[in-house]
């Protein structure tokens, strides 16, 4: 089939084997066809919802190194803000941010949790670079999938011939198990020099009772991890409701067992939890701030206050570079492209090229694009986000196209990368895709297939 040498060109950005990948498989009518993609419809240990894409990414150590910057780079902004910004003002926060003082309180008390949050921010790759369109800081990220679909790689008949034919390898970024390795570090870092690391793993209405699929699954994970260690540690993992976790003596059990530390899988911070993790005795990630980090207006702070003295020169570049234009939706006048201009003017002018979005929407909910929003309803929901107070408006960045398969087609896509960081550390990637006639968010809720990242020598 006939190529776009400029699409090529991007998949040139993030490797000469992506590009060389592109070509060679498309060379081939046969290579479209899905029965040459054995176990691409498996969703044995698969999220309902996961779409494999046939074709992986393949990015080199530059591309990689360029991910992990801005992953990193990001987070650590979000995570200054409640001090930074805030003065870590319970007050100051409710009122900045649309949430309720009391609850900001409780997120409070899990300030040490901050240095080793876990997240993942959602990045579009454009003609400027990597752009964050939202952080996610939270538990439950998506990734742990990676697992499954990278045995379907490895599988692949087609993309093991690439592999052998140009005498090389490719490196998997494991999410899981590097968030596990994560939660082990900065556990250890706490208790010392210990043998036994339990996990308490806090997922909503889940069962007390152990040994479904799915604690098969993370114990499994779990375990394979410690075995990896240059040192011996034993543990178990506990997937359960947070209520069946109990506070002794300010330590954390299930049962007769100690839980040393808590990843939780949504905002599910107990008393007991955030008690033992004052004293000391548990590790939370991410902890009840969990609710605080997690809301969308973070990227929209970070922007309005860049050119403040809170930032220093280094900190501004970051912001500007990898963050869109962003702004809280609130009455008056804010700054545009170096202009003083009416917010609610600026949003029904340039509503082609602006996003609105709920501070809490997760899932594309509460997420309006204004090119694909009509006149009248962009301007009753603008009305809406002025009265609420806890939206945001952002600037349309527009994704690289890149080559993907829909269904047995070869078409440009448009990408939605999923970039992981743990702590200080990159945690891998992924990236979810639509063809580029798709309008609206790119979300697996709207069959968005996924493709893991892939680290090759060029």
């Amino acid at each position: 089939m006939q190529l776009s040498e400029d699409i090529l060109k991007n998949h040139r950005k993030l490797s000469q084997r992506q590009e060389e990948f592109v070509r060679q498989v498309t060379a081939d009518p046969e290579n479209l066809k899905r029965e040459r993609y054995p176990g691409i419809d498996d969703k044995i240990g698969l999220a309902e919802r996961v779409t494999i894409q046939p074709w992986p990414i393949l990015v080199n150590a530059t591309t990689r190194e360029e991910m992990s910057r801005a992953a990193v780079s990001v987070l650590e902004l979000v995570k200054s803000i409640p001090q930074r910004i805030f003065a870590d003002d319970p007050a100051k926060i409710a009122a900045g941010m649309g949430l309720d003082e009391r609850a900001v309180t409780f997120m409070l008390r899990g300030r040490n949790a901050i240095e080793h949050l876990v997240g993942r921010g959602d990045f579009i790759w454009t003609e400027q670079g990597l752009k964050c369109i939202e952080y996610n800081v939270a538990g439950n990220l998506g990734g742990w999938e990676g697992i499954r679909m990278e045995i379907f790689y490895r599988k692949s008949p087609i993309f093991s011939q690439f592999l052998a034919e140009k005498s090389t390898g490719a490196k998997y970024y494991n999410t899981l198990l590097l968030s596990f390795g994560h939660i082990v570090a900065n556990t250890r870092a706490r208790l010392g020099e210990t043998d036994e690391i339990n996990i308490g793993l806090a997922y909503p209405n889940a069962p007390r009772q152990q040994g479904d699929i799915h604690s098969q699954f993370f114990n499994g994970a779990y375990a394979k991890m410690l075995a990896s260690l240059p040192f011996p540690v034993k543990g178990r993992l506990f997937l359960t409701d947070p209520s069946h976790f109990e506070e002794k003596s300010g330590r954390l059990y299930f049962g007769d067992c100690p839980v040393h530390a808590m990843l939780e899988f949504a905002t599910t911070s107990t008393e007991a939890m955030v008690t033992c993790q004052e004293q000391g005795n548990l590790t939370i990630f991410n902890g009840p701030m969990t609710a605080l980090f997690n809301n969308k207006l973070t990227l929209a702070i970070l922007y309005q206050n860049k050119d403040s003295d809170l930032f220093d020169r280094r900190e501004r570049e970051l912001i500007e570079r990898y963050i869109p234009w962003s702004c809280q939706v609130r009455p008056g006048r804010i700054q545009f492209r170096g202009e003083t201009v009416d917010l609610e003017n600026l949003a029904t002018a340039r509503r082609t090229s602006l996003i609105l979005k709920t501070a809490e929407g997760h899932s594309a909910k509460g997420v309006f694009m204004g090119c694909n929003t009509p006149q009248d309803q962009w301007e009753e929901t603008l009305k809406k986000a002025l009265a609420e107070g806890n939206w945001m408006m952002q600037e349309f960045v527009e994704s690289l196209p890149f080559y993907f398969l829909a269904g047995e087609i070869c078409e440009p896509h448009i990408l939605n990368w999923g970039l992981f960081a743990f702590g200080q550390k990159f945690g891998g990637g992924f990236a979810r895709m639509m063809p580029t006639h798709h309008e609206g968010p790119v979300t697996r809720f709207k069959s968005a297939s996924e493709a893991m990242v892939f680290e090759v020598d060029k």
